[in-house]
């Protein structure tokens, strides 16, 4: 279903297919318990050009980002 994956930038993300409802809560669940990174700030200019792609899947909150 999913595999991990770390940008060399620094800032973990996930990378895999979300295909369900039920893989995104599982997804959600394991960044609560810390078995997979969340990303705690917005990504700079740089890194967004990199990072984001298909399958890459970022998991943060709200209310620790300020990312809305």
């Amino acid at each position: 279903m999913i595999t991990s994956n770390s940008c060399s930038l620094d800032v973990p993300y996930f990378h895999g297919y979300v295909e369900t409802t039920m893989d995104a809560l599982q997804l959600i669940y394991a960044a609560r318990q810390g078995i997979i990174p969340r990303i705690t700030r917005r990504l700079n200019h740089t890194e967004r050009g990199v990072m984001i792609k298909s399958g890459a899947v970022f998991i943060f909150s709200v209310k620790e980002s300020g990312i809305r």
